[in-house]
This record gives C-alpha cells, sequence and structure tokens, in this order.
C-alpha cells in the first residue's frame, strides 16, 4: 500500500479517497489518505486534511487534489 500523506480531520458531506486501481471509498473524519489516492467532495461537501508535514489543507465542494 502507498505511504499514508495525510489524515482527515474533519469531514461534512460526502468526501471520497480513489486510488490507482480505481477504488474508491467513503472519507470519514479519522481515515488515513494515502499517495496514491484522489481525494474528491461532492455538492455541498467540505473536508480537511492534516497532512503529514503538519500543514492543513482545506476542500470545498467540487474539488479534487491528488
Amino acid at each position: 500500500m502507498a505511504e499514508i500523506v495525510a489524515k482527515v480531520a474533519s469531514v461534512q458531506g460526502h468526501a471520497t479517497a480513489t486510488n490507482a486501481k480505481c477504488e474508491i471509498r467513503v472519507l470519514q473524519k479519522g481515515d488515513v489518505v494515502h499517495q496514491d489516492e484522489v481525494i474528491t467532495t461532492a455538492l455541498g461537501a467540505k473536508i480537511e486534511l492534516e497532512v503529514s508535514d503538519g500543514r492543513e489543507i482545506f476542500l470545498s465542494e467540487n474539488q479534487k487534489a491528488t
């Protein structure tokens, strides 16, 4: 499995992680995010990620991050 790069600090609405094999999982608070995953937020959703280097990343609705 790919390296862990972040942890879900908070999530509102529907946010998913898609890996290199196109496997999709719904993210919940406390889940980890791996290096090979793409994070996607749905309409009305937002997510806060705590990155392994201490930074925070915020995504609002209809966004993707790699």
